[in-house]
Formats: C-alpha cells, sequence, structure tokens
C-alpha cells in the first residue's frame, strides 16, 4: 500500500483483504449451520490472525509515537515563533550607552540590594551581552546598600559591588540595629575598609554597638574623598567620648550628620572649609561657637541638642554670612549657644520644640524660652517695627507642645510675623508660616477654644493677603483654620 502523504505513515500489508473477509463470512456461515470445519485447515488461520493482531498493535503503537512527536513539536513551536520574533526586537538595536542608563534608573529596593537576584546583579541572567555589559558599568556597583537585619545580606554580592564598582566613588548605605549580627557587621565594615579611599557618601543606622564598630573602622579608614557622612545611633552608646577613636574628618567633608546623644561628643574635630550642612549635638557654647567660626561656608544648620558644658573663654560676636537655613530647639542652653552670633542672610528658621527633650508644664515659661532664643537670633537687640529682625527671612516653620495661641500672644514672634507684612527698604516679606501644634489640649475641631479661633482670625487675614499659611495638628489632622474659622463664626 502507498505511503500517507501528510504524515508518512506506510500500513502494512497485514490488513485485513477480500480474502480475509470472505473467509470470515464462511466461519460464520459454518457456525450457524452447524457443520464441521476441517480441522487441518483450524491452526493455520489461528496463526494467521494471531500474527494480524500482532501487526495492528505494532501499527497502532508507531502511530501513538507519532501522534506524540507532534504533540511535543506542536508545544515548542509558538516559543519557537516567539525566539525567532525577538530577533527583530528593538531593543537589540539601542546602543549600549543607552542600554546602560536604562540600567541605571531601576529602583533597587533598600532592603534586597544586595541580593543575587535584585539587579544589578540580575541583569546579567538574561543574557550573554547584559551580563557582559552590566559587568563592564562600574556605576550600576557603586551604591552599596547594607541591611543587616535582613537576612538577605550575600557576603559574595558585596564583594562583586566592591570590585565591580572600581575606580567609581561608593555611596554605602549601611544599617544593623541586632546586636546578635556583630559577628556579621565586623565581617561587612571589613570588607567596606578595603575601598574606604573610594568612600564618597557613607550612611549609617545602627544601634549602639554597631555604631561603635563603625567609628573603629572610621578610624582606621582612609576617608580623603567623602563627602557626606550620615551617622544615626538608636540608644545611647557605649562610651562616654567618640575621641578615643580620633576620628579626624577630612577637608572634603560637605555635608555631616550626626544624630547621636551630645554625651557622645566631646568637641567636633575637623578642617570644615568645605561643609555646607551640618546636623548634629554640640557639648556646649563654646564648642558650638568655635565650630561656626570654623565653618564659614556653612548654609544649613540644624542643632539637635546643646549640652551643658563649661567654656570660661571669652567669645566675640561672630558674623555668618552664608547660613541661610536653621534649625533648632528653644532651650535655655540654646540661647546661651546662640550669644554673639549673627545671621544676617538667615532665610528659613524652624523652632522645633521636639528637639529639646522633656518640656516645661507651663505654658509662660515655654514662650519666654522661645523669646529669649528669638532674642538672641535678633543679637539681643530691643524689637521694634522700625528696626526689623533677620531681614532676609522668608519662611518660619515652629513646632511645639503647647497651644499655639499661648505661644504666640504677646511675644516676640507674634510681633515679628505681624511686622513683616508691611516691609520696607532691604527687609524679605515672609512668604510662609508653617505651624505644627501637638497641645493635648487642642487635638479635634469641637475643643477649639474663643482665644484660638482669634489668633486662626490673625492668620487668615494674612493669607487672605498672600500669606502661605500651614497649620497642622499632630495625628494628621490639618486643616485647623477653616474649623477656627468656623468656631469664630460661633462665638462672634
Amino acid at each position: 500500500m502507498a505511503t500517507c502523504a501528510r504524515c508518512g505513515f506506510k500500513p502494512e500489508a497485514s490488513f485485513a483483504t477480500d480474502s480475509q473477509s470472505a473467509w470470515n463470512i464462511d466461519v460464520l456461515n459454518v457456525l450457524r449451520s452447524g457443520d464441521a470445519l476441517p480441522s487441518a485447515r483450524i491452526p493455520g488461520r489461528v496463526a494467521v490472525l494471531e500474527a494480524r493482531y500482532q501487526a495492528m498493535q505494532d501499527d497502532l503503537a508507531c502511530l501513538e509515537e507519532l501522534v506524540a512527536q507532534k504533540r511535543k513539536e506542536l508545544a515548542s513551536t509558538p516559543a519557537e515563533i516567539e525566539q525567532t520574533k525577538s530577533l527583530a526586537a528593538p531593543i537589540r538595536s539601542i546602543p549600549h550607552e543607552i542600554l546602560l542608563h536604562i540600567f541605571s534608573l531601576v529602583d533597587v529596593p533598600a532592603f534586597h540590594a544586595l541580593h543575587p537576584r535584585q539587579p544589578p546583579c540580575s541583569f546579567g541572567h538574561v543574557c550573554k551581552l547584559w551580563r557582559t555589559l552590566s559587568r563592564s558599568a562600574p556605576s550600576l556597583w557603586s551604591r552599596v546598600d547594607v541591611d543587616q537585619d535582613d537576612g538577605q545580606v550575600s557576603m559574595d554580592v558585596l564583594e562583586q559591588h566592591l570590585v565591580l564598582s572600581n575606580p567609581r566613588p561608593l555611596t554605602v548605605y549601611f544599617s544593623s540595629y541586632d546586636s546578635d549580627s556583630l559577628s556579621k557587621t565586623k565581617a561587612v565594615l571589613d570588607a567596606l575598609s578595603g575601598h574606604s579611599i573610594r568612600l564618597q557618601e557613607l550612611k549609617i543606622a545602627a544601634g549602639k554597638f554597631e555604631t561603635e564598630c563603625c567609628f573603629s573602622m572610621l578610624s582606621k579608614a582612609d576617608l580623603r574623598h567623602l563627602q557626606r557622612l550620615t551617622v544615626r545611633c538608636f540608644g545611647e552608646i557605649h562610651r562616654p567620648v567618640l575621641t578615643p577613636y580620633d576620628i579626624v574628618f577630612p577637608s572634603s567633608l560637605r555635608a555631616l550628620k550626626m544624630d547621636l546623644p551630645f554625651s557622645a561628643f566631646k568637641s567636633v574635630q575637623g578642617q570644615w572649609q568645605t561643609l555646607t550642612s551640618f546636623s548634629g549635638p554640640f557639648a556646649g557654647a563654646g564648642s558650638f561657637h568655635r565650630f561656626i567660626v570654623a565653618a564659614e561656608n556653612l548654609a544649613r544648620l540644624r542643632i539637635s541638642c546643646i549640652g551643658d558644658e563649661e567654656d570660661s573663654q571669652t567669645r566675640t560676636v561672630f558674623v555668618h554670612e552664608n547660613i541661610t537655613h536653621l534649625t533648632l530647639g528653644p532651650s535655655c542652653s540654646m540661647s546661651l549657644a546662640l550669644d554673639n552670633i549673627s545671621l544676617p542672610r538667615l532665610e528659613h528658621l524652624i523652632l522645633d520644640e521636639d528637639l529639646n527633650g522633656p518640656h516645661s508644664t507651663c505654658p509662660v515659661q515655654r514662650r519666654q524660652t522661645y523669646d529669649t532664643v528669638l532674642s538672641r537670633l535678633l543679637n539681643r537687640s530691643q524689637f521694634t517695627h522700625s528696626q526689623q529682625p533677620l531681614p532676609g527671612l522668608r519662611e518660619l516653620e515652629i513646632t511645639c507642645y503647647m497651644s499655639v495661641d499661648h505661644l504666640f500672644t504677646n511675644s516676640k514672634l507674634y510681633d515679628m510675623v505681624a511686622s513683616r507684612w508691611n516691609v520696607t527698604g532691604n527687609v524679605s516679606r515672609l512668604l510662609k508660616l508653617t505651624l505644627e501644634n501637638y497641645a493635648e489640649d487642642f487635638d479635634e475641631p469641637s475643643r477649639i477654644t474663643y482665644e484660638t479661633s482669634t489668633f486662626a482670625s490673625f492668620l487668615l487675614n494674612l493669607k487672605a493677603q498672600g500669606l502661605d499659611v500651614v497649620w497642622m495638628m499632630g495625628g494628621g489632622y490639618q486643616d485647623v483654620l477653616a474649623d477656627a474659622k468656623k468656631a469664630l463664626e460661633r462665638y462672634l
């Protein structure tokens, strides 16, 4: 018989023929008639039938194998079609430098940065070209996020980052809060210390023991190219001062943020000519004054707290011409620190009561503290409307834990805000006033007092004239002015 032109199957000659069909009919006739069939012909015929049955089974097995093969080919064909189409994909024609730029825009979760399945390591899992391209770009590997508490930090991936990022400057974010992982912390710091000369930015957020390990590493490292350093310690550190580590901050440092208790500092030492931003504590007014005099290019200053360090040295008045942003917490020690410091170019002032720790329960004393600090900023001059203080001030932010109306009533803050609206000469007009209130007796609109609504009326008048006023309440309630306006209408 002929071979099938479609599937290639060739039937065997063992299929039933006309003579075989006739024989079957003869057998049936004999069975119906009851006549005897010659016994000599039966064995041969049985053998023929058995051979025919086996041949059909073999043919069926061949057909089943052929069907399975075709089904497999059918299942794999769509993938082959897509692979063939991918040869013409536009991304294959993108220049390598553009592809590298796309790689650099990929957002890597900070908590999974050092993991083989996260970029930039995962780029190499796509194809040989992407692997070669990603490993030849040091900028992709120059940011190192180490989260010791994540549990997925791979030392092999860390070493890969450090090697492939060479010679690019390094940006390292290190966090660890679990004292049980000190051995891992030391292993990570040892790996980083070998590349410390390339450190450009370093952020540390850790517990007290991990922070000590970091300072120990910094005291031995070559930090000549470090420009930004942030250290945030949770809890009191073990040593009373940091000077035993002899950390010398490099002259290249531009931004320094030290969220540490002031007891951790004996003094802040370094060459500060290039420093433009500082946030941290000072042991006392004397160390603060010496720092301000040395940091002549400082533009942003945040004083987290001032200690009670004794200092008998006489300090002359120093005029700092570059500080434009100042954040501090009103306190007696803060007012002493600001004595003999003049900031004529100050544009943005933040008074944050949260930076002081425990607060006085007396609103009058706390208002006097605000006035004292403000007086120091005004160089202890008596406030008059003809003599404008802080002539460059444009934004004022206040965070307090008492009713804002108590803070402003008969205070220098009230006079300064009121007077900055009709300005003359070289005095800047106040553009924005932000108030954040955490008073326990003012936590919902129904408890707005008459005094509060009266003060809100004063702010609403300024807002109607163009002053950007934001009054927020602790706990997320923000639209204080609108509810205060309703309360004022109710009282009137």
